[in-house]
């Protein structure tokens, strides 16, 4: 027999399904409630892991986050190796001042055109912070 978990259902807690890439916690705690869901259960690595994860096996994450520009890797090369790698979940690259939504996401999508991607700002200078 199991008892309730954590989340209130009954068996183990199931795997992160969410995957943040090179963000620091908080950064992860300024994601609006409509991204991340305040203590939803992620899987934090280094940006640099991205190339360990099979993206194709049973429990793979469904949402990916990262840093849009301030790491060593920026949103086109990581929607690119995600591509690469066969990843099919939603993609989410987030930024402070994001001035042009529609020109980042048209350089996703020529980058990665098969990715489900948006861009969010931290920061609520955009409209899409409130979507």
């Amino acid at each position: 027999m199991t008892g309730a978990s954590a989340n209130g259902r009954d068996g183990p807690e199931p795997s992160p399904r969410i995957l943040c890439l090179g963000l620091t916690e908080g950064a992860l705690k300024a994601l609006p409630a409509h991204v991340l869901e305040p203590g939803s259960p992620v899987r934090q690595l280094d940006i640099f892991a991205l190339g360990s994860i099979d993206f194709r096996a049973p429990g793979a994450p469904e949402l990916v986050i990262s840093p849009l520009a301030d790491a060593p890797l920026d949103a086109v090369e990581i929607a690119a190796d995600l591509q690469k790698a066969g990843y099919r979940g939603r993609y989410i690259a987030v930024g402070h001042g994001l001035t042009d939504i529609a020109l980042i996401e048209q350089e996703i999508r020529l980058a990665a055109p098969q990715l489900s991607f948006a861009a969010v700002a931290l920061d609520r200078s955009t409209p899409l912070y409130g979507v």
